[in-house]
């Protein structure tokens, strides 16, 4: 009973609401609900520590997030002097996974008040979550999640940055 709920759910949504189901074994759900759903790969939290990463970069990732969230497209001249041009695709992982894991201590702080990893830049956070619905959140780690799967294939990073900023800016106008 409860996966035929489940399946009416998922083929008759409401207007604004969203499901989110998790699992740590994707075998074990019904293929009958995974071919209605859209399937995000998610990192475990608890494996990425933020002082594995050196603390000037660190801040400069937020100052880009921070630059991006009050200007939009307007600051990517801005935030091309914090990441070269030239970025290598193994930083540009790192840069995403930072930025990815920001956006999540966002959605934490706007649904729960809580923040897990970045809780030194609290105020940043506090800024972004008053300017952003927890469906702009969302929609966002939807799009770092996709792109950063682009990121396995031979891509030009500048192309790729640009892309993303694009997709990113997007959500802005929905």
């Amino acid at each position: 009973y409860a996966s035929n709920a489940l399946l009416k759910f998922l083929e008759e949504p409401e207007p604004n609401i969203y499901g989110i189901l998790i699992s740590s074994n994707l075998n074990k759900v019904l293929s009958t609900i995974k071919s209605r759903c859209q399937i995000l790969m998610v990192d475990n939290e608890s494996l990425f520590n933020l002082n594995e990463f050196d603390s000037d970069y660190v801040s400069n990732v937020v100052n880009i997030i921070d630059l991006f969230e009050n200007y939009g497209y307007d600051s990517i001249s801005y935030i091309y002097e914090y990441i070269n041009k030239k970025v290598e695709k193994e930083d540009l992982k790192i840069i995403i996974k930072i930025v990815k894991y920001f956006y999540r201590d966002c959605l934490n702080y706007l649904l729960f008040n809580t923040i897990n990893i970045f809780t030194n830049y609290k105020d940043i956070i506090d800024k972004i979550v008053k300017k952003n619905c927890e469906k702009i959140i969302v929609d966002k780690l939807f799009i770092l999640l996709k792109e950063e799967s682009k990121l396995e294939y031979n891509v030009n990073t500048n192309l790729f940055l640009d892309n993303l900023f694009i997709e990113l800016e997007k959500i802005r106008y929905e």
